[in-house]
């Protein structure tokens, strides 16, 4: 038995959720959910083929470099973003918008995400007329204590230094040891939650106008802070503040 048109195209569409996008903090970690199979991901998203991206400088580190490509990690470069949205029905990504920037927000109890500027990312997903799927991990913040580096800092001005002339910066985190839980740099014992929302539909531009992104970013936003609210009292019972934008 064959669909029927408006059936085909429901099935295309369900199956097209092309840019998984989630905003959040503690990249390296989240990304095992979608990255490889610890949770399971192939199971909850049938059909979808998720490639989680990062700096493209990580590639030129020897060791390092083939760690990533074993992950089926890929470059978040534009050329890289659309080639790997172009590969058919179930193409996904999974990018981190906050970068660097949105690491050193990052505090237990808080949620400071770095988003109300990045908006390259809908255009990209515009311009190949993928969704946008908002995701967040919940209690991602609360597995590291990070040095206080609070902007006006001697330490905040160090981290911003090395970031413009890197690329990346390297927060400075304390968590547990290996086999005491007073100091170390082993994450502490605490449970994280990653909830995926509902997709945003995108529509196909090829060229979209300043106008047309911002628009969907907002929509994009919306979409994220509905998420948050759905779940916040549940997964983050002691948190100290509201999700707040950057």
């Amino acid at each position: 038995m064959s669909a029927t048109k408006p059936e085909a195209d429901k099935l295309e569409r369900e199956r097209k959720i092309n840019a998984i996008t989630y905003a959040d903090k503690q990249r390296p970690l989240i990304k095992f959910s979608f990255g490889s199979e610890a949770c399971g991901i192939g199971q909850k998203l049938p059909g979808i083929v998720p490639r989680v991206l990062t700096l493209a400088s990580n590639f030129s580190m020897p060791l390092y470099r083939e760690y990533l490509m074993l992950l089926g990690f890929a470059s978040v470069s534009r050329k890289a973003c659309e080639t790997l949205l172009s590969q058919g029905p179930g193409s996904a990504i999974l990018i981190v918008v906050g970068g660097a920037q949105e690491s050193l927000n990052a505090q237990p109890g808080k949620m400071d995400l770095t988003l109300k500027h990045r908006k390259g990312f809908v255009r990209v997903a515009m311009r190949c007329g993928a969704d946008l799927v908002p995701t967040i991990g919940f209690g991602e913040n609360d597995i590291y204590k990070q040095a206080d580096n609070h902007e006006g800092s001697w330490l905040y001005s160090l981290q911003q230094n090395v970031k413009r002339m890197l690329g990346f910066t390297i927060p400075i985190i304390e968590g547990r040891g290996l086999f005491h839980a007073s100091f170390g740099w082993m994450p502490y014992q605490r449970p994280i939650n990653v909830v995926i929302g509902e997709p945003v539909q995108v529509t196909h531009t090829k060229e979209p106008t300043d106008e047309e992104v911002d628009a969907m970013h907002e929509r994009y936003v919306q979409a994220l802070f509905k998420l948050y609210e759905a779940h916040k009292d549940t997964l983050l019972p002691d948190r100290l503040n509201e999700l707040h934008l950057e």
